[in-house]
């Protein structure tokens, strides 16, 4: 085995590791939280959290799929899955940035650059959290402030932070710099950039969109499979009609 493939090899053990860490201990309280209560689960509900939590994420990586293709770019077919949802993991990781690193290394090849993956992987996550933004401010428009959780200075900053970053022309000036290093040739020049266009934009806003619907589908899943007797839908209608001024009936 050479240096570079030793090293190589280190570096994913290490990374490995570090993600499974990472996991464990997200995972590791809540489940000693839980263990503290007499709970009765419903695995109905979890199935169906479940099912509806990985047909939102097959959303994400759907668009991320067209973004790489729109973008010229071929990967091999069951590099993109696996990609997406080894990424998806190391978000546990802090500082998220292990994600980009996770899913551009895994899914570039002889027909997927290294630099046009990165990028792409960059605009999903933003889309969605873009997306992420106007359903939540929709939200408060409807429902009014939700307590110190989701309140109109959260949603304001969640609006100038993320949306106007999904403006592809605005998006693709950033990266065309950001990733000038990785896009310089021997001779000096730069390989050319290429740009994400208003239609990939269109897919990306519905796409992501279903994709947090559909997690706020399972989230209501979850609260069913602990809690058979509540129904999420039925709260958040009693809670809204609450919070409307009420009738003055005796005036």
């Amino acid at each position: 085995m050479t240096l570079s493939r030793r090293w190589k090899l280190i570096l994913q053990i290490a990374v490995t590791l570090l993600v499974i860490v990472f996991v464990t201990i997200a995972f590791w309280k809540p489940l000693q939280q839980l263990a503290q209560h007499d709970l009765q689960l419903h695995y109905g509900a979890l199935a169906a959290a479940g099912i509806a939590y990985l047909a939102g994420l097959g959303c994400s990586v759907t668009f991320w799929w067209l973004s790489l293709l729109s973008l010229g770019q071929r990967p091999v077919p069951m590099r993109v899955p696996w990609a997406y949802f080894v990424g998806h993991l190391a978000k546990y990781v802090p500082g998220k940035a292990l994600v980009v690193l996770l899913r551009t290394v895994l899914v570039k090849g002889p027909h997927c650059r290294l630099e046009v993956a990165a990028t792409t992987v960059v605009y999903e996550t933003i889309v969605f959290m873009g997306v992420g933004a106007i359903l939540a401010a929709l939200v408060v428009l409807v429902y009014g402030p939700l307590s110190e959780h989701l309140n109109y200075v959260h949603i304001a900053l969640l609006l100038a932070g993320a949306v106007p970053l999904i403006y592809p022309p605005l998006f693709n000036a950033i990266m065309r710099r950001l990733t000038s290093p990785l896009r310089k040739l021997p001779d000096g020049t730069h390989a050319p950039f290429p740009h994400l266009g208003m239609h990939i934009l269109s897919l990306g806003v519905l796409l992501q969109a279903l994709c947090n619907v559909m997690v706020g589908v399972s989230l209501a899943f979850v609260v069913l499979a602990v809690r058979p007797d509540v129904n999420p839908c039925r709260c958040c209608r009693n809670w809204w009609l609450s919070s409307l001024p009420q009738p003055c009936w005796g005036l």
